[in-house]
């Protein structure tokens, strides 16, 4: 270890920074390449991102297992179909030791700061204790849904109940017999409602507005498909296959087929008229927007618990917290004992949520007050050798988002590739005019999308741009990341000499 005049501790050649699923696969593929030469910085004391963090009651992917998992390491023993919270965290928890990265991992490590150093071509890191350590490339993987949106904050203090966001979840919180409101009706609150319905006294469920629901059709594993899986594997692929190709179609819907949105559509309303016996329930339920303008949920059982008497839906809008419960615009006080927050996630902050300092002294969040862009969500110009893992306009909104992680994997390795053949010493950025092109171009798919009929949603921006998502299908966007042109960058050498001690040229080579 070092001791620089700076008090950088040590050099590596590719920083990490979070280990959730983007983190893992990213390391995962680098560690082949510059082997000790990797560092993992995780804020928190276990890996795991969203599915370390989400405990809560009925806490699941909306996306099927064999499809949200690693591609190159399958997991054959999934209990079901759509896998549990418990199951995910233990599948990352086993690629982890598999792939020998726990000795790459730094845990309670929260990175606050990286800039980047001109005369070094690469990022200066900064800890929350004050620590510093250098990194030729610096791989932001901290993921969009770890900053919870928490309306009426300065108002929590007031209420004399229990008060939680559903991402923030209390193992200790006892909620039977109580009076209970559940805020939002978005992909969390559905698969939390079903689970505390029963037991409470009273569940107030605020809805600001409906959500298209599609049925989960979940099912379980049985013992002999998991052993077919696991002596025929094969069969696991073709079912990945097969389902990939599925959400794919369900993507058609979201990005320009009329036909394929009405169909959905005839299927999601079949499924709240069947399980929705009060004809105003089901208006109130019925959203006002096209299908796919705000993010579709899955459930086989939410719509159901509206049939229960101590099961009230409230669709008036939530104005604050008093001490005793929620008042709504009619300045009507609903008396709860337990307030459930299933109000998302703040996308911008999750964004911002480490001050980056680049090649022109600005910061990332001086450069996204305006306009938060990227190119293929990987790159963003001014920030050399810094690359996102689901960064700006790569969400998916229909597939898994593993998919996509893999994608941007792939073309980041070939980002490093093409900057140890111009020379380790230098910087690989992004032309300013090559973002702004692909920008534009995505803003002008956009518009046959079903994100640009009119909703408002958490996809879209103070100013109405959509910033988070993929306006295509997830092949379109593999085919985008399957090659990278060095025309598209600005390659700056420097004269200071490589950082050999921690990447050994002669074991690791400078091609992939």
């Amino acid at each position: 270890m070092h001791q620089h005049a700076d008090n950088i501790q040590r050099e590596y050649q590719v920083a990490i920074i979070g280990a959730g699923f983007g983190g893992i696969i990213a390391a995962r593929a680098f560690k082949p390449v510059v082997g000790d030469g990797l560092v993992i910085f995780e804020k928190a004391g276990k890996a795991g991102g969203v599915w370390r963090d989400n405990i809560y009651p009925g806490c699941a992917c909306d996306v099927p297992a064999n499809l949200y998992s690693i591609k190159s390491v399958p997991n054959p023993d999934w209990s079901a179909r759509f896998a549990p919270q418990p199951e995910i965290l233990a599948y990352i928890d086993d690629v982890i030791n598999r792939s020998d990265l726990v000795k790459h991992i730094r845990y309670q490590t929260d990175i606050k700061a990286v800039r980047f150093v001109k005369e070094r071509g690469g990022w200066l890191l900064t800890d929350a204790a004050g620590h510093k350590c250098f990194a030729k490339m610096v791989i932001m993987a901290t993921g969009s849904l770890n900053k919870p949106n928490l309306p009426f904050a300065d108002q929590y203090n007031s209420f004399k109940g229990k008060i939680l966001h559903s991402a923030q979840w209390d193992n200790s919180l006892d909620y039977k017999n109580k009076r209970i409101a559940v805020i939002g009706t978005g992909a969390s609150a559905i698969q939390i409602i079903p689970e505390i319905a029963a037991s409470a006294a009273e569940l107030h469920v605020f809805q600001r507005s409906p959500a298209w629901v599609i049925p989960r059709r979940q099912s379980r594993n049985t013992v002999f498909k998991r052993l077919i899986y696991h002596y025929i594997p094969p069969l696991q692929w073709f079912s990945r296959e097969r389902t990939y190709w599925f959400y794919e179609l369900i993507g058609l819907a979201l990005t320009g087929n009329v036909f394929f949105n009405r169909l959905l559509g005839i299927h999601a309303s079949r499924l709240l008229n069947r399980q929705v016996k009060d004809p105003r329930l089901r208006r109130e339920l019925t959203p006002d927007y096209k299908l796919g303008c705000k993010r579709i949920v899955v459930s086989d059982n939410f719509y159901r618990v509206f049939n229960r008497a101590n099961v009230h839906l409230i669709t008036d809008s939530v104005m604050g917290i008093t001490s005793n419960g929620i008042i709504t615009r009619k300045d009507k006080v609903t008396e709860v004992d337990v307030i459930i927050l299933a109000t998302g996630f703040n996308l911008i902050g999750a964004i911002n949520s480490v001050e980056v300092t680049g090649l022109h002294q600005h910061t990332l969040r001086e450069d996204y007050a305006d306009n938060i862009e990227a190119y293929l969500g990987i790159n963003v110009a001014g920030y050399p050798n810094f690359t996102f893992i689901m960064g700006p306009n790569s969400g998916p909104g229909h597939i898994s988002v593993i998919h996509i992680i893999e994608s941007q994997v792939s073309y980041i390795l070939k980002y490093w590739d093409a900057l140890i053949k111009k020379g380790l010493n230098g910087s690989l950025d992004v032309k300013p005019e090559t973002q702004k092109r692909y920008n534009e171009d995505l803003a002008a798919r956009f518009g046959k999308t079903v994100w640009a009929s009119g909703c408002r949603s958490w996809y879209l921006n103070e100013d109405g741009k959509n910033f988070t998502l993929y306006p295509e299908l997830a092949y379109r966007y593999r085919q985008r990341t399957n090659k990278f042109n060095m025309d598209d960058y600005i390659y700056r050498g420097c004269n200071l000499p490589e950082l050999s001690e921690v990447y050994d040229f002669d074991k690791y080579g400078h091609s992939l």
